[in-house]
């Protein structure tokens, strides 16, 4: 007969040695054994039926250890219903131990699957402060005041939108985009975040930016490279076209973009955030027509990971082509914004200054700012 004790104290334990053990565990006590029955111990490897506490397969009870061997007792000298006891703790605690086990694994969900890939993304990528500030700045370099009326294309969360109504009591903002899962998001995240006269002071339209017909506007947006998704240069133009009819006559469209040396290469950079690591890949580019397949990933301190959190379908416009498409669209002017460089890292200072002439550099992100 081999029994199972569940708990116990042991002296001198350890695979090869003698040792000496006292029971205690359910089903086995000193009745059980005689009182001091002889106990004759021995090693086996774990196989693949045992289960914690459960029935090694050749009739006998076995508990397995992380060591990956399971250690036997045998005792003399057990009547049968010493037997029974016996089999019926140790059921108990096979039902027990399954019960923890269930609970030990839903304590290890990952990271990744607990983290919000919006809120990630707000934090590793916008920000919107900045933003505002920008159009603000630009728009009082053209018409000597500022804005008061916003419309942000592809709006998403909508982040820069709630900022531009929280930065002035007057000011009213109006958010776009296709996908109603985002504003939603939105809704029930940012607006809810802001006092319901902010709230009155911002809508938001389930609407294609193609399409959309809001009232006219002082300033247009269209950050974080969205409009890229439109492939076909008619396309585009008939974008622009659509925005300049949205802008009141002193009105701007802002938008930015990138490139550079390896903007137009299959690579993979990482940036540390709090909390997480942001991961920026582009996975594919196609020389002969500048589409690029690109995803955002995200890695956690416990090795998880959400793996292509977002995916973005792009030509990659030049500066140049944009200007040229938006001119043809209707726009009289453009004005290119450069990002200047930190002395102490060379990456980007985030200060935008207006330029006709670029850096030749890795990777580059620019405004262009259209009347």
């Amino acid at each position: 007969m081999v029994g199972v004790v569940w708990y116990g104290r042991w002296r001198g334990e350890g695979r090869g040695k003698s040792a000496t053990r006292e029971i205690g565990g359910p089903g086995v006590d000193k009745a059980a054994t005689g009182g001091g029955g002889r106990e004759k111990r021995r090693w086996i490897p774990a196989c693949a039926g045992m289960t914690e506490g459960g029935n090694d397969g050749r009739g006998g009870w076995a508990t397995l250890r992380r060591t990956g061997f399971v250690f036997l007792i045998e005792f003399d000298g057990i009547e049968s219903r010493d037997r029974s006891r016996m089999a019926r703790s140790s059921a108990v605690a096979t039902k027990s131990g399954k019960s923890r086990k269930k609970r030990s694994q839903s304590k290890r969900v990952t990271m990744a699957a607990r983290a919000d890939r919006h809120a990630l993304y707000e934090q590793a990528v916008q920000g919107p402060e900045a933003e505002v500030g920008f159009i603000d700045r630009v728009y009082k370099k053209s018409y000597g005041r500022v804005p008061t009326l916003l419309r942000e294309d592809f709006c998403g969360t909508s982040i820069a939108a709630c900022e531009w109504v929280r930065r002035r009591r007057g000011n009213r903002a109006i958010g776009v985009d296709l996908d109603s899962q985002v504003l939603e998001w939105a809704e029930g995240h940012n607006i809810a975040s802001l006092t319901a006269d902010q709230r009155s002071r911002i809508t938001l339209l389930n609407e294609d930016v193609l399409q959309v017909r809001p009232e006219p506007v002082q300033v247009i947006t269209a950050m974080n490279f969205s409009y890229m998704t439109f492939k076909e240069r008619s396309v585009l133009r008939s974008y622009f076209r659509q925005v300049r009819e949205g802008l009141q006559p002193e009105g701007l469209f802002i938008c930015d973009c990138y490139g550079g040396t390896e903007a137009q290469d299959t690579i993979e950079e990482d940036r540390a955030c709090d909390g997480f690591t942001y991961i920026w890949e582009q996975a594919d580019f196609n020389p002969v027509t500048n589409e690029t397949l690109c995803h955002i990933h995200f890695t956690f301190p416990d090795g998880s990971k959400m793996k292509r959190a977002f995916t973005y379908d792009w030509r990659l416009w030049s500066i140049a082509e944009i200007r040229e498409i938006a001119h043809e669209a209707g726009f009289s002017q453009s004005t290119v914004y450069w990002e200047g460089t930190d002395s102490d890292t060379d990456e980007g200072n985030g200060v935008f200054r207006p330029t006709t002439k670029g850096e030749v550099c890795a990777g580059w992100v620019s405004y262009i700012v259209f009347e």
